[in-house]
């Protein structure tokens, strides 16, 4: 069961590769940076929200759940991953677009 808390760690790196790949593809007006600062929000409630159902999931001998709080910071480094990945790939995206109209 402990995988559950680990799979809400996904969502938020998920929903900004899917919303930033929306916004390169020009379907969706908001920007690259807005949508960051939305997810970022977004994945530190998330976080918080996986370790306390992580915490919820241990068995009731365990006194530690010092492995449960790490999730944060997991969530946090997983987000400092995505976001200059796609603003990279926007990038490359962007300076292709404008070779090919000169």
């Amino acid at each position: 069961m402990q995988i559950i808390p680990l799979l809400m760690l996904l969502i938020a790196p998920a929903l900004q590769l899917f919303l930033s790949a929306k916004r390169i593809n020009n379907l969706l007006s908001l920007s690259l940076g807005f949508i960051a600062f939305l997810i970022f929000m977004l994945g530190m409630i998330i976080s918080v929200a996986a370790a306390y159902v992580s915490m919820a999931l241990l068995p009731p001998n365990i006194k530690c759940a010092i492995g449960c709080i790490g999730l944060v910071p997991l969530e946090f480094l997983l987000l400092m991953f995505t976001t200059p990945t796609i603003f990279t790939i926007y990038l490359i995206k962007l300076n292709s677009k404008k070779t090919t109209e000169s």
